[in-house]
């Protein structure tokens, strides 16, 4: 069965830069299983990452559930170092993402946040989710 939802799109210039979709359900057991799918998704990425595109990676993906202001959903964070194959440093990349849904609305967050050298702040996490919750907060 094919679905078609309205969708709400905008890039909010905080920090770090936040990605939010709206998605607005036929109804909230639609929104929910939405979220659940992303929910069964993301606990298939916890663990350590890929190598991607050459790039020799080592971190590891953190998969938690997300319960605020009355959203409820999956939080997933990846705290990388990223060290290409000439490269003597490795860069650190914080990447995450709130998949969440509330009444009929579902929610997807994400930020990335990207350092020259050494490894990603604790902060990098924090702030995200931080930024993530704020922004779910505004929607009512």
């Amino acid at each position: 069965m094919r679905r078609n939802f309205p969708v709400h799109v905008v890039r909010l210039a905080t920090d770090p830069p936040l990605q939010v979709r709206f998605i607005r359900a036929s109804d909230p057991a639609a929104a929910r299983e939405l979220s659940d799918a992303a929910t069964r998704v993301a606990q298939g990425c916890a663990g350590p990452p890929d190598e991607e595109m050459g790039a020799a990676t080592r971190g590891k993906v953190t998969v938690a559930p997300f319960l605020r202001g009355g959203w409820s959903g999956v939080q997933v964070v990846s705290n990388m170092r990223l060290k290409r194959p000439a490269a003597l440093l490795y860069r650190p990349i914080t990447g995450g993402r709130v998949v969440a849904s509330r009444g009929v609305w579902f929610a997807d967050l994400a930020w990335e946040v990207r350092g020259n050298f050494g490894y990603a702040p604790r902060s990098w996490t924090t702030r995200g989710l931080r930024v993530a919750e704020w922004a779910l907060s505004l929607a009512g």
